[in-house]
């Protein structure tokens, strides 16, 4: 089993990548999980669970496409609105859940 949690859009630098831009960040997010699971020979059709953290609720429709592109239909997902995040610029976190 295999836990990814934290996925966010950071530079190398610690600062957040293209602010204001749920879309941009949301795929950032979504290209780190795909390079963990393959340091562990998995893919994102290895995923189960998804969880994703908002900050602004509304901002929901805009990653479902980029979603789309890596996840199978019928892995299990929880969306939640959040007041914030750590870094202020970040719109948008992602953890999931593989097993191999």
């Amino acid at each position: 089993m295999i836990h990814i949690s934290g996925q966010v859009a950071l530079g190398e630098d610690g600062r957040a990548l293209f602010p204001g831009e749920v879309a941009r960040q949301t795929r950032v997010a979504m290209e780190n999980i795909k390079a963990v699971l393959a340091e562990f020979g998995a893919t994102t059709e290895d995923v189960l669970r998804k969880n994703t953290y908002y900050v602004g609720l509304n901002d929901w429709r805009k990653t479902v496409p980029i979603r789309a592109e890596y996840f199978r239909e019928g892995v299990c997902a929880t969306g939640v609105a959040v007041d914030a995040l750590v870094v202020p610029e970040l719109l948008i976190e992602m953890e999931v859940v593989a097993m191999v």
